[in-house]
């Protein structure tokens, strides 16, 4: 998210109000020892969002604005660590913080008549992405999926996924050759789309016995309910939808989003192919075909995009013969 905003606005004094109470929760946080349940409490209270139970956060703690920042499950964050988040910081999940790291969103205009004036440039810092001690993360960059950036680097371009990084500024000094062993489909989110049968009923199962969270969906509900029932230690969401029609898809997306806050993996997966000779001319089953097999294709990545594009990650995967 790119913005800006001028300070001794309206906007700018609503944003001091919040600042104002938010400094006094992390003076208060950072007053005494806590134990790792009072500090996620008090952070929820910062964030706005409650703090999962799996991630640690060690003391003391620093924001400077603390209500635009994302923080996912599992992660841990050393001490103080700062965060100027008015801009935007999102952390996915597993992500490994060092101590004195500096992640800031937020940055000024050259120009010296407008230099008190607020430039915002969100961050974002992947799955099971590693920052060492003392680096600095620029506005505007993103740490790819299990990357490191080293100790002391200042961060000012995008980080590639399964690389390590470092220096002044940072640039990519190895290849983690072996990252596919770090891979793990736990608690990825994957809807499928024709999932009620074949490849997508198959591809459902596996997912969810390795760990993913799955969204299924076809128009027969009742095929659905017995994937579910046959799997049923796995996250699975059924969801009824016909990919011709782009509401029902869009609901499917947005359930998806209502129960497990993500979409990590289209997969078009619905389709049909008539069979029959040309001289039939069976107009009614052409136009049947061509709905599902293309426009329910792009049904569905018109409801996933956006959410992708905001996450600045997903894939999108298509089923052809």
């Amino acid at each position: 998210m790119k913005s800006e905003m001028d300070v001794d606005t309206q906007a700018y004094e609503q944003i001091e109000k919040i600042n104002a109470r938010n400094q006094i929760l992390v003076q208060k946080l950072n007053s005494v020892p806590r134990t790792k349940s009072e500090t996620r409490e008090i952070i929820s209270q910062i964030t706005g969002e409650k703090i999962d139970s799996s991630t640690e956060i060690r003391l003391p703690f620093y924001t400077d604005f603390g209500q635009n920042l994302h923080l996912g499950k599992n992660d841990y964050i050393s001490n103080c660590s700062m965060f100027v988040d008015l801009g935007g910081i999102y952390i996915g999940d597993n992500v490994l913080i060092g101590p004195n790291a500096t992640i800031t969103s937020v940055n000024h205009h050259q120009e010296p008549s407008r230099r008190r004036h607020l430039k915002f440039d969100s961050v974002y810092i992947h799955d099971n992405a590693w920052l060492c001690a003392n680096v600095t993360i620029t506005p505007g960059t993103v740490i790819g999926e299990n990357a490191i950036v080293a100790a002391g680097a200042v961060v000012t371009k995008d980080v590639p996924a399964n690389t390590i990084v470092g220096g002044v500024p940072a640039r990519v000094i190895k290849t983690i050759k072996e990252w596919r062993k770090f891979m793990s489909l736990k608690d990825k989110v994957v809807v499928i789309m024709g999932a009620s049968s074949g490849i997508g009923a198959a591809t459902a199962k596996l997912l969810a016995n390795k760990g993913a969270k799955v969204t299924i969906a076809a128009r027969r509900m009742n095929r659905l309910e017995e994937i579910k029932k046959d799997n049923p230690d796995s996250d699975i969401l059924a969801v009824e939808a016909d990919v011709t029609k782009e509401k029902e898809v869009q609901n499917v997306i947005d359930k998806t989003i209502e129960k497990f806050g993500r979409v990590d993996v289209l997969f078009n997966n619905a389709g049909i192919m008539p069979v029959n000779n040309l001289d039939q001319i069976a107009r009614d089953e052409w136009t049947n075909m061509l709905d599902i097999n293309i426009k329910g294709v792009l049904n569905g990545i018109a409801a996933a995009l956006p959410i992708m594009k905001k996450q600045k990650s997903g894939h999108v995967i298509t089923t052809s013969s």
